[in-house]
C-alpha cells in the first residue's frame, strides 16, 4: 500500500492533492463539530493527546525513511516549519501562566491555523512521494491534528485575544526563525519557506528581492496576514474603549447635578398639576 505507484504519483492541486485537502478538511471540521460541547478540561486532555500525537508522527517518519527509505532528507524532515512550533507550545500553554501562555496559546489559535492550511494546501510532500506513501497520509493527517487544535481554541475559549497578544502570538515564530535561517543559509534548506520559497508561490518573491530583504518581508507578512485575519475585531474593540470618555470625579458631580435638577423640575410639574 505504501510502496511507489507511478500511476499516482501526487501533483499540486491535481486530483489526489485535491481529495487529500478535502478529506483532511472534512475530517478536521467533523472532530471540531463533535467536540463543540466539551469543557475546556477536555480541551487540555485532548491538547495532550494532539501534542503527543505529533511527537510520534515525527519519529514515524524518520523511522520510515531510515529503515525503508534507507535516507533521511533533513531538509524536509527536521521539526523545524511554522507548523512544527505547536508541537513545543502546546505544553506551554498546558503547563505555564501568563504572558507565556497567552503567547503559547496566541500562536496556536493563529498562526497555527495559517500553517496548517497552507501545510496542505501547498503541500511539499505530495510533489515527492506517490498518493498511498505513507509521508503523505502522516502529512495530512498531522496537519488536521494542527488545524483541530488551532480552531478549538476559539470554540473552547480557552484563548481570549487581547490587545497585548498583538506583540505575543509572534514571538514562538519569531524564536523559531533564529535556527531556521541559521540552518537555511548554511545547508540551503528552507525552512519556514525563509530560504527560496521553493515549489510555492514565495519563489516569485524571492527571485526579485535580496536574501536579507525577503526574509525581513516573509517574516513580516506572516505577522501582518496574522493581525488581519484574526485580530482586527480585537483591535477594534481597543479602540472603541478607548474612544469612550473617562470618568472623572468632576465629570460624575456634573452628572449627579444634572440629575438632581432634573429631579425637582420633575416633581415641580407634578406639583403644579395636582393643584390645577
Amino acid at each position: 500500500m505504501f510502496g511507489k505507484h507511478e500511476g499516482f504519483h501526487g501533483r499540486s492541486f491535481g486530483p489526489a492533492h485535491i481529495g487529500l485537502l478535502l478529506v483532511t478538511l472534512g475530517l478536521t471540521g467533523l472532530a471540531v463539530y463533535l467536540t463543540r460541547k466539551c469543557k475546556q478540561k477536555t480541551f487540555r486532555r485532548m491538547y495532550i493527546g494532539a501534542c503527543c500525537f505529533l511527537v510520534v508522527s515525527e519519529i514515524i517518519k524518520w523511522t520510515w525513511d531510515g529503515m525503508v527509505l534507507k535516507r533521511i532528507d533533513f531538509a524536509s524532515t527536521l521539526p523545524m516549519y511554522i507548523c512544527s512550533i505547536t508541537m513545543f507550545v502546546i505544553p506551554l500553554a498546558l503547563l505555564c501562566k501568563g504572558s507565556v501562555r497567552q503567547a503559547a496559546l496566541g500562536h496556536i489559535a493563529t498562526l497555527n491555523i495559517i500553517g496548517a492550511v497552507a501545510g496542505v494546501v501547498f503541500s511539499t510532500v505530495i510533489l515527492k512521494f506517490p498518493f498511498f506513501h505513507l509521508n503523505v497520509i502522516n502529512s495530512f493527517l498531522y496537519h488536521a491534528v494542527l488545524l483541530f487544535v488551532g480552531i478549538t481554541a476559539w470554540t473552547s475559549k480557552l484563548y481570549r485575544p487581547t490587545v497585548k497578544d498583538l506583540g505575543l502570538f509572534f514571538l514562538p515564530c519569531l524564536v523559531m526563525a533564529i535556527p531556521v535561517i541559521a540552518c537555511d543559509m548554511r545547508f540551503g534548506w528552507d525552512y519556514m519557506f525563509l530560504n527560496k520559497g521553493f515549489d510555492t508561490p514565495f519563489s516569485i518573491l524571492s527571485r526579485v528581492l535580496p536574501q536579507p530583504v525577503y526574509i525581513m518581508v516573509m517574516l513580516l507578512g506572516y505577522y501582518a496576514v496574522t493581525v488581519a485575519l484574526f485580530y482586527i475585531p480585537t483591535i477594534v474593540r481597543a479602540v472603541r474603549h478607548r474612544a469612550r470618555p473617562i470618568a472623572t470625579p468632576e465629570s460624575l458631580w456634573v452628572e449627579e447635578s444634572n440629575a438632581a435638577t432634573e429631579e425637582i423640575v420633575a416633581e415641580k410639574a407634578n406639583a403644579d398639576c395636582r393643584q390645577e
